[in-house]
């Protein structure tokens, strides 16, 4: 079967460590292609889904939160180094962006970048509107939903779901970094974190088996008592202290 992997960093093929990501197990049976990208949006995806999903038998996108922004003709405008730079999650992590940039040597790219996150913090703060951004979201992925009736939608976030019905990948994240004692994640350095997919192997493996019946015409359903909860060794393999 073939099958095509779309969203954000809770579906990208990016490794921070060897060990086999959720979507990889599925290749020992299948052709897997990864479409994720870490930080994007949901139009990111959407637009990945229509200009390829056509060509899978089988399509899985983990949908992320509403309200990222993604800079426009940026690979246009800028240098391949400075990629990073990209996507823009929300108001916390734009400060974070901007405090990088302060390190960076000055040129052209580094104050024009500057002052799209700047800008970027306005928006946040006196523009954006939750609201709006929720409705648009789930209007977009019933679109594709209707589009693709091959599709399996797996929440990254809990913003397009029932959460009496069924929990969400970034609960598990949550869930584990919390078991190692970090309940303040407004401070938390990503860049530190060793889990593939915001998540330890052994849940990497949970989260297959139950994408397998997905893929079987279960209803999709995350419950995060089935995944484990790990320990302080968890901790030192897997988050490098500052």
């Amino acid at each position: 079967m073939k099958i095509a992997v779309f969203g954000d960093s809770f579906a990208e093929s990016v490794k921070h460590n060897p060990t086999l990501q959720w979507w990889e197990f599925l290749k020992s049976d299948n052709q897997v292609d990864n479409f994720g990208r870490g930080g994007t949006n949901l139009w990111y995806s959407a637009k990945k889904i229509l200009d390829f999903g056509h060509n899978y038998d089988q399509i899985i996108w983990v949908t992320t939160e509403p309200g990222r922004l993604i800079i426009n003709d940026f690979q246009t405008i800028f240098d391949r180094e400075y990629e990073i730079y990209e996507r823009i999650v929300n108001f916390s992590s734009a400060e974070q962006t901007l405090k990088k940039l302060e390190l960076e040597q000055d040129n052209l790219q580094i104050t024009m970048l500057k002052k799209i996150y700047n800008s970027s913090l306005d928006y946040f703060t006196y523009i954006q509107n939750h609201n709006y951004e929720c409705y648009m979201g789930q209007l977009l992925i019933e679109d594709i939903k209707n589009k693709f009736p091959n599709i399996i939608i797996v929440p990254g976030f809990d913003y397009f779901i029932d959460r009496k019905q069924s929990n969400c990948l970034s609960d598990i994240f949550l869930m584990e970094t919390k078991a190692w004692g970090i309940y303040d994640l407004s401070n938390f350095n990503y860049d530190y974190d060793r889990r593939n997919n915001h998540m330890l192997p052994t849940n990497h493996e949970i989260l297959y088996k139950k994408v397998l019946t997905w893929l079987n015409n279960e209803p999709v359903k995350i419950d995060i008592n089935d995944f484990y909860v790990p320990n302080l060794e968890d901790r030192k393999k897997y988050l490098i202290d500052e």
